[in-house]
């Protein structure tokens, strides 16, 4: 039975995954599946003299479950004209009531030569 029962779920887990991605730009890890995306991210560069491009994703996110989560974070990572990754952006917050909505702003932490050219959310966690 345990023989089975592993591809099975391995299968399934897999196919939940791929159905989630083309859906919705973020895919949460399983602590966060009740969290969605209410507000498109939307990518703001700015420049500073000496320093370089700084970068800040807004958007929001609901709990739509029935728990309050103590922690929630979002991850994008941040890629250039060519396709290459060159980091980051993160936001996060604590307490998120069941039912409540997150305005969030995700900051880099690094300065780049150029403006990124596009972002992609990589991870939520939730707990």
């Amino acid at each position: 039975m345990k023989k089975t029962l592993i591809p099975i779920m391995a299968i399934a887990f897999g196919l939940i995954l791929s159905l989630c991605a083309c859906a919705n730009p973020f895919v949460p890890t399983p602590t966060a599946r009740y969290i969605e995306s209410v507000l498109a991210p939307e990518m703001h560069c700015e420049y500073t003299d000496g320093l370089g491009y700084y970068v800040t994703i807004t958007g929001a996110l609901k709990n739509t479950g029935k728990r309050t989560y103590s922690y929630v974070s979002v991850t994008f990572t941040l890629y250039d004209a060519e396709g290459y990754n060159i980091g980051t952006a993160d936001d996060n917050m604590n307490y998120l009531n069941a039912g409540d909505s997150w305005k969030y702003e995700a900051q880099s932490f690094q300065w780049f030569d150029a403006p990124p050219a596009s972002c992609k959310c990589t991870d939520i966690t939730c707990f």
